[in-house]
């Protein structure tokens, strides 16, 4: 068994979605970064929007974007739970993905059933780590 940390864990899973989106996408995010907390694996996704998005939401076809990315995104979400619940050993309960298109920025939500192992709470997290978990710990309770 190996001894990957969880901070390695995180970094080779973002290298890992980043490559699914771009497959799925033919287009790849300018960056995606993963974080965990309690029963949560956040990826945190910049620079994600296609040429032909861009003229969509150019004349105001939100709409399309999100029906397309929600179809494709059903297939990401699938394989991706299948590789987290065997790298985590733990079941995954449930699993989003908003899109902020104006910001061109976006998340994925990993809820699993217990907490994710490896993550070690601490009082020295960096200010955007907090403000990161205070708004996905806010967004699940409206889910």
């Amino acid at each position: 068994m190996t001894t990957e940390s969880l901070h390695e864990k995180l970094m080779k899973l973002s290298s890992l979605t980043s490559k699914m989106l771009r497959k799925n996408f033919g287009r790849g995010p300018d960056s995606c970064f993963a974080f965990a907390n309690g029963p949560f694996l956040v990826f945190y996704i910049r620079g994600f929007l296609s040429p032909m998005e861009a003229v969509l939401l150019e004349n105001g076809n939100i709409d399309n974007i999100d029906m397309s990315r929600t179809i494709v995104m059903g297939k990401i979400l699938n394989q991706l739970k299948g590789i987290l619940e065997v790298d985590f050993e733990d079941e995954v309960k449930s699993s989003y993905h908003d899109w902020n298109y104006k910001q061109n920025t976006g998340m994925i939500t990993i809820e699993f059933e217990s907490n994710v192992k490896g993550v070690v709470a601490t009082s020295e997290e960096t200010p955007i780590l907090k403000d990161l978990i205070n708004e996905v710990n806010r967004i699940s309770i409206i889910v």
